[in-house]
């Protein structure tokens, strides 16, 4: 691969251009949270993003490297993270699908619940709801049921009794 000069700095700008688009994928927040982590895809995307600014470094690397495996690294580099980036996509495609099919209890043994911090009822028009009580604290485990919730078909509806709130609302009282 002899390439002549005036496709280098193309090639690199291409490069650079991915590798901007890339990242702002990375760190553009869209839509609502995710049932399940996708860190895993952030971190494979974060990966294309760096290898695309290496790519376009690797063409004008200096002359110790042939060019022709400057050239083919340069290429080579990011496609193999766009690739791992399909497969990333596909994996966390059908982890969130999986997620939003678990039922309540499997979503409360998911996300570490303790069920005596929970009470599941149906309000007056009969739609389920699942209320944080005391002693429950609105840590991990409630944040993992609220996506869960925001995600599943026949999730319930979550809401926080005010009893939670009690014992902090009197160490602030003077």
């Amino acid at each position: 691969m002899n390439w002549s000069r005036s496709l280098l700095p193309l090639l690199a700008a291409l490069l650079i251009v991915a590798g901007l688009l890339s990242l702002g994928f990375v760190f553009l927040s869209y839509g609502r949270a995710p049932c399940q982590s996708e860190d895993m895809l952030l971190n494979v995307r974060l990966g294309l993003s760096i290898s695309c600014f290496a790519g376009a470094l690797l063409l004008f690397w200096p002359k110790r490297i042939s060019s022709h495996v400057r050239n083919i690294a340069a290429i080579a580099l990011p496609a193999l993270f766009f690739a791992a980036n399909g497969f990333a996509a596909q994996s966390i495609a059908s982890r969130q699908a999986a997620c939003a099919a678990r039922s309540l209890d499997e979503a409360m043994r998911y996300c570490g619940a303790k069920m005596d911090h929970f009470r599941l009822r149906a309000d007056p028009k009969g739609f389920k709801t699942l209320t944080l009580v005391a002693p429950g604290t609105t840590d991990a485990a409630w944040t993992c049921l609220n996506h869960w919730a925001d995600w599943a078909k026949e999730g319930p509806s979550l809401q926080v009794d005010e009893s939670i709130y009690a014992a902090y609302r009197q160490e602030q009282a003077p």
